[in-house]
């Protein structure tokens, strides 16, 4: 009868099989092989973790980006900045907030909140308040608008399980969007 050979995993010298789940050929062997799975759920763990808040509302802010730059764009993917009427395809344009999301972290993700805009209104001209604050009067009211602006103070305190939510939500209205 033919002896199976067996090799420690971790030192790979042949050794004889006590049991069957034995992986190793001494003590010595064996906590090195614990301390390495150890170090391995470890590892495993941090990557886990490693999707942080920060990681999330990155993810969030590209789809509700485009979102809303592909919902104000026409049937050849064009829209128009809210602030100043430049037309250009909806991959050129910012979703640019009228309260900005520094400033309410509430707002930062209502629909009602952001707006294509070209990158000279978005960045170089802060949002051009005053063109956005017409085109908010023009579209929702004055009345909503001065709602708005009394919730810009009001904190969302979002946790990692909270961007999740809003990621599948927003994920899910740009499917049934970009699917019409």
């Amino acid at each position: 009868m033919k002896v199976k050979k067996y090799f420690c995993c971790i030192c790979a010298k042949e050794y004889q099989k006590q049991n069957s789940i034995q992986k190793y050929c001494s003590p010595k062997c064996l906590k090195k092989w614990e301390e390495e799975k150890a170090k391995e759920k470890r590892k495993i763990v941090k990557e886990k973790k490693a999707i942080s808040v920060t990681v999330l509302k990155d993810k969030l802010w590209k789809i509700v980006s485009k979102y809303i730059r592909q919902k104000y764009a026409d049937s050849e993917g064009f829209c128009k900045c809210v602030t100043c009427d430049t037309t250009k395809h909806w991959k050129e344009q910012q979703a640019g907030h009228f309260v900005p999301s520094w400033a309410s972290s509430f707002l930062r993700y209502t629909e009602t909140n952001i707006h294509p805009q070209c990158f000279h209104c978005n960045i170089n001209l802060g949002s051009n308040p005053i063109e956005y604050r017409e085109f908010m009067i023009k579209t929702y009211g004055l009345k909503f608008v001065e709602q708005m602006l009394e919730l810009r103070n009001e904190l969302a305190v979002r946790k990692s399980c909270d961007y999740q939510e809003l990621i599948e939500e927003w994920t899910e209205k740009l499917i049934k969007l970009t699917s019409k």
